[in-house]
């Protein structure tokens, strides 16, 4: 039976972390580049929910918004 020190298991939990964040940002940049910029939008915004000071997906939303809104033709005021 392998018995994992407190040091090494939250090291670990870090390093899945931080592939999770990592996975999600390519993830939502793979759709985005495929055009697919309302998926990738919610990509952006699962990845802020887990690291909300994370500049890159702020601007992942940010860009895909801008694109979906270019692509409707412009904001939609009601």
């Amino acid at each position: 039976m392998l018995v994992l020190g407190r040091p090494i298991i939250i090291r670990h939990i870090y390093l899945c972390r931080r592939n999770v964040l990592q996975a999600l940002y390519q993830k939502a940049e793979t759709l985005y580049i495929k055009g697919n910029f309302e998926l990738a939008l919610v990509f952006f915004h699962r990845g802020q929910k887990l690291k909300p000071e994370s500049e890159r997906f702020r601007l992942g939303i940010q860009k895909a918004q801008e694109a979906i809104d270019s692509a409707v033709g412009g904001e939609l005021h009601c």
